[in-house]
């Protein structure tokens, strides 16, 4: 009986020791699974907040495609118009530039015109020499002999001349040289 007892013994300590370590198990596994528990769940949450970056991202990019197809339309077009604007403007030069050349033959024209005038006008006769060879030789006769109408005539003949000089330069083509002004002077005068 003895032996029987010491057997039952030696079975509830061995059965004890084993509890002690099982549960010393369970201890250690819960605690296992409450830290894995909240990795997990750390792990879940980073997962969310990456899904919804992603999904912003996703939408960004859509968003920075449409942008970047819509930046190349406008591109183009702003490259179509400039090509458009390079070659207006290189019209617009070349028509000015054909006004300015326009413009400096007309004012050479014009001067040639005005000299030729000039010339016509001094080689004209002077209504003071007539005057004087009307009046009585003094003065203050030459003075009193000049008449309103003998001022007319001269001033309507010098008219006349300046308007012969201003139709001859104007039938003959504008003066380019010096020696084509010389010849329409000489004309002029002798006219």
């Amino acid at each position: 009986m003895s032996d029987d007892l010491e057997l039952l013994e030696h079975r509830a300590k061995r059965r004890s020791e084993k509890l002690q370590q099982t549960t010393t198990v369970v201890e250690m596994t819960r605690a296992r699974l409450e830290s894995a528990s909240g990795a997990h769940d750390e792990a879940s949450r980073e997962h969310r907040r990456l899904a919804a970056q992603l999904e912003r991202a996703d939408e960004r990019a859509q968003r920075l495609r449409k942008q970047a197809r819509k930046a190349e339309k406008l591109a183009r077009a702003a490259r179509h118009d400039l090509a458009e604007v390079e070659h207006e403007l290189g019209e617009h030069v070349d028509e000015q530039r054909k006004r300015e050349r326009k413009v400096a033959k007309a004012e050479a024209s014009l001067a040639a015109l005005r000299a030729s005038a000039d010339v016509a006008a001094r080689s004209a006769p002077s209504p003071r020499g007539s005057a004087t060879k009307a009046g009585s030789g003094t003065p203050t006769a030459r003075r009193s002999g000049r008449t309103k109408t003998g001022t007319a005539s001269s001033t309507s003949s010098a008219t006349r001349t300046t308007k012969k000089a201003a139709a001859t330069a104007a039938k003959r083509a504008p003066a380019k040289t010096a020696a084509r002004k010389r010849s329409a002077t000489r004309t002029t005068s002798t006219d």
